[in-house]
């Protein structure tokens, strides 16, 4: 059959014209979306949950703790018009040091990865109630020992700072990503019960809240993010399986669709803050010390009543 209606032109799955167009469709996206990773549109709903969530001051010193591709780094200071840079840490070692700063967007960049860098700065006076807000974008998958990692983040956290986990949850996952990117990212990632029980061990309390992020992007510039190794847990893949992940794609769930994809980035965010005062206050116990009191004793309780209630209480009226 196929020597008599020919060869087909292109073959089907053909490797070069598969990367051509997604050379092509590399520098159409950037036209369209300039810097940002999920296109504008994302980055003012993800920023608005920032200031909700954390509540941005001006004078506030920041540490974010993502990926050095993220932009939301670059962004924070624009858009809260800090007056200190913030600095941003890489989740895990890198070479790419210390950089000088970048016009427009003041950011330092720590590449010896955020559980070194916490442990330094935890045994060091001048971090201690150092930074006013954390941010840890996506990364706590990366760690093993993520309750040591909290406590030195706590240690450099000032009184009334606020840290801010984003996570990703694969068990609500709504990217569209190929069954490959899925089966590796439930691999590595951490259930949200352990991360809330990670937290609550080194005694922060926390609030926790699940939001809806909408992102509208060209197809070709997802496609982009997907070979790039932008998105969570790509970086695990190989050259290989990220090329039959987007054969997947193309042949799959946007064969039919349109120039533009559009989905729902779901985003488990934890702010945590340091114990408050009535914690640490001290609690009454039915305990003495000849040891436990029986519940059938009776307990003598006093109180030292002020000038001001003794008219009170016993005012004749």
């Amino acid at each position: 059959m196929t020597s008599f209606l020919g060869p087909e032109t292109p073959r089907p799955f053909a490797v070069i014209s598969e990367s051509s167009k997604l050379a092509s469709y590399a520098t159409e996206s950037r036209t369209i979306q300039g810097q940002s990773k999920f296109g504008v549109a994302y980055d003012k709903q993800l920023f608005s949950l920032l200031h909700k969530h954390l509540e941005v001051d001006t004078t506030d010193r920041i540490c974010f703790v993502g990926d050095g591709d993220d932009e939301v780094a670059f962004f924070l200071h624009d858009r809260f018009c800090l007056s200190q840079p913030v600095h941003h840490v890489s989740p895990l070692p890198c070479h790419t040091g210390i950089q000088p700063d970048i016009e427009g967007a003041p950011v330092l960049r720590f590449g010896i990865g955020a559980e070194r860098f916490f442990a330094e700065a935890a045994s060091q006076s001048a971090y201690h109630s150092y930074y006013d807000k954390i941010v840890m974008m996506d990364c706590m998958a990366l760690y093993v020992n993520r309750q040591r990692l909290l406590a030195n983040v706590l240690r450099t956290l000032s009184d009334g700072g606020k840290l801010l986990i984003v996570h990703r949850p694969v068990a609500v996952n709504s990217l569209p990503l190929f069954r490959l990117a899925l089966l590796r990212a439930q691999q590595r990632d951490v259930d949200v019960k352990t991360l809330l029980n990670d937290i609550s061990a080194v005694g922060m309390e926390f609030t926790w809240e699940l939001e809806n992020v909408k992102a509208l992007m060209p197809k070709a510039w997802w496609m982009e993010l997907l070979a790039r190794r932008r998105i969570s847990h790509t970086q695990y893949l190989s050259d290989t399986e990220i090329l039959h992940g987007l054969r997947e794609l193309q042949e799959g769930v946007f064969k039919y669709q349109g120039p533009m994809v559009e989905f729902f980035d779901r985003l488990f965010m934890v702010t945590a803050t340091k114990p408050s005062v009535a914690a640490s206050l001290a609690r009454t116990t039915r305990r003495s010390s000849q040891g436990s009191i029986k519940s059938k004793e009776e307990l003598k309780l006093s109180l030292l009543l002020t000038e001001e209630y003794r008219k009170l209480l016993f005012s004749k009226k």
